[in-house]
């Protein structure tokens, strides 16, 4: 299968515009009419993940489907937060699976205080999705499958690829957490930093800089998206939803990313399927240096898209209308491709 035509495939999709309920709608569209589309269509269920932990997923099934989606969402995301991209894709003729991460969403938590995001292994985040992934999905024989990610949800989806090479058709993910933004510190010292922490008993605390949800955080203070309707319908969300809250990261968390991420990107041959990246040229979350570090040592099946997310913002898939159509555009160009070749 030619790569070339598959980036040629994403490369003149994103002149194309794609049907979507434009931003300004959402705000009064969102909970009346997207979150519930989901919750009625959508089916949910539950599996033991690591320790026991109970993971929530999400799934919708087609009578005659032409394969399946798996996606994989970010930090402190639920499932629920992308009730608009499923309901983009909805004429897409797939099944689609959406796990809610350990520690987030509908899935158990692990701390006594639920808001703070944590997690005791990185790698417990991979065993959750390569069950849900070869024991729930995989056995029902779809002609073609796809892993989509996002963020954090990349990373783990990496790390699902790099166990189990081959076991999917194609993946397309969306600002991957390959290495996360320290800011001064680089990996390696915020690593030992916390790693430090962790040693005098405070792995369970809040990361430095991470603190509590607060539902009366403002648009200019955020650093993920400038769309401010996108922005809103997430604080939604969480007002009308308050289970669904979650806040930063623990000590325990940013040294496990850390680690699993770093020695995520000294691996070779991590994407050995057709894997895009869309890359976020106004990133402050992760360094994009990880994305293409990763993505170079898997010359043959990586690449990275960059054109159209030159003014983009973390979160792709939640920013304006005239980014987020562009990524639109580009996942049902690549979907299509592997349904004609």
């Amino acid at each position: 299968m030619g790569f070339k035509s598959v980036l040629f495939a994403l490369a003149t999709s994103l002149s194309f515009s794609v049907f979507a309920i434009p931003q300004i709608e959402l705000p009064q569209r969102f909970m009346t009419e997207l979150v519930p589309y989901m919750q009625s269509r959508y089916q949910k269920n539950f599996f033991s993940g690591v320790n026991q932990v109970p993971i929530n997923y999400y799934f919708h099934k087609q009578a005659n489907p032409d394969g399946v989606i798996v996606f994989s969402p970010g930090q402190s995301e639920s499932s629920l937060k992308y009730a608009e991209l499923l309901y983009d894709l909805r004429d897409l003729n797939y099944d689609v699976y959406i796990i809610d991460h350990r520690g987030q969403g509908e899935s158990g938590r692990l701390l006594p205080d639920p808001i703070k995001s944590h997690v005791d292994k990185f790698s417990h985040y991979v065993d959750d999705l390569s069950y849900l992934i070869n024991e729930i999905v995989k056995p029902q024989g779809y002609r073609r499958s796809f892993l989509m990610a996002h963020s954090m949800g990349g990373a783990i989806a990496s790390g699902y690829l790099a166990r189990h090479p081959k076991t999917m058709t194609a993946a397309i993910l969306s600002s991957p957490m390959i290495e996360i933004n320290t800011g001064y510190i680089n990996n390696w010292g915020a690593g030992f930093f916390a790693g430090a922490l962790g040693k005098v008993g405070l792995s369970t605390e809040y990361a430095p800089t991470q603190k509590p949800y607060d539902p009366q955080s403002s648009f200019k203070d955020n650093t993920v998206t400038s769309s401010p309707e996108r922005y809103q319908i997430r604080k939604d969300l969480y007002n009308q939803h308050t289970e669904l809250r979650i806040g930063g990261t623990t000590v325990n968390w940013l040294k496990e990313s850390i680690e699993y991420t770093t020695k995520l990107r000294e691996t070779k041959d991590v994407y050995q399927i057709p894997t895009v990246i869309l890359q976020a040229g106004r990133d402050q979350f992760v360094w994009l240096r990880g994305q293409n570090k990763i993505c170079g040592k898997s010359p043959a099946k990586c690449r990275i898209i960059n054109v159209g997310f030159e003014k983009s913002q973390h979160e792709i898939l939640m920013e304006v209308d005239e980014i987020r159509d562009k990524a639109l555009s580009a996942i049902r160009a690549y979907i299509h491709y592997f349904e004609t070749h």
